[in-house]
C-alpha cells in the first residue's frame, strides 16, 4: 500500500489541501497501479493564512473521479450540495460508476447554517439516481458535520436528509 507524502491541511476541516500539480501525480500513480489509499498520516498544519483560502482551491471533481474510481470501496463520497461542486452532477453522464460501486453524493451541505427544504435534497439525489440507478445512489451529507456547524443544524440536517432521501425513494 502506498502512502501519501505529508501534505498541507486545512485546520478547520482537517484534510488535505490538494492542488493541481498533486492531482497529476494522483493520475499518474493511479495510471501506474499504485493503490492510493493513504495511511491516515496526511501530515500536521503550520502554514499561513494564504494556504487555509481553500473555497477557491479545491479541486473539481473531474480532475480526480478516474484515481477516486481505482481505489479499491464499495462506496465513493463526493461534495455535492456546495457552490464549488453543485454542477458536477453531470459528470456522471460519461463517467460510468463501476459495477458494483456506490456513490454517496453529499447532497445536505456541510459548512452551510442553511438547512435545506427536502425537495431539494430529494432532487439533488435524484439527479444521481436517475444518471447512476437507483441502486447505486445514497444520500449523504458533504464532508459530515463534525464541528462546521452547530449540533441543532447538524441535527436538522440530517433530519432533512432523511426526509429527502423518503421523498426520493417515493419517485
Amino acid at each position: 500500500m502506498a502512502t501519501m507524502s505529508r501534505q498541507k491541511v486545512d485546520l478547520e476541516a482537517g484534510r488535505p489541501i490538494i492542488r493541481s500539480s498533486i492531482a497529476d501525480v494522483l493520475r499518474k500513480q493511479a495510471d501506474a497501479g499504485i493503490d492510493m489509499i493513504g495511511d491516515g498520516e496526511l501530515g500536521k498544519a503550520g502554514f499561513g493564512t494564504e494556504d487555509r483560502v481553500r473555497y477557491t482551491r479545491d479541486l473539481p471533481l473531474r480532475q480526480v473521479v478516474d484515481p477516486m474510481l481505482r481505489i479499491t470501496a464499495g462506496a465513493y463520497s463526493v461534495e455535492a450540495a456546495d457552490a464549488r461542486h453543485g454542477h458536477e452532477w453531470k459528470i456522471w453522464q460519461d463517467v460510468k460508476l463501476p459495477e458494483g460501486k456506490i456513490l454517496i453524493p453529499g447532497v445536505a451541505a456541510h459548512h452551510s447554517h442553511v438547512v435545506e427544504q427536502p425537495e431539494l435534497v430529494a432532487d439533488r439525489t435524484m439527479r444521481y439516481a436517475n444518471l447512476l440507478g437507483r441502486e447505486n445512489a445514497i444520500a449523504g451529507t458533504g464532508c459530515g458535520m463534525g464541528r462546521r456547524v452547530h449540533p441543532r443544524i447538524a441535527w436538522a440536517k440530517l433530519k432533512v436528509l432523511a426526509e429527502g432521501a423518503r421523498l426520493a425513494s417515493q419517485q
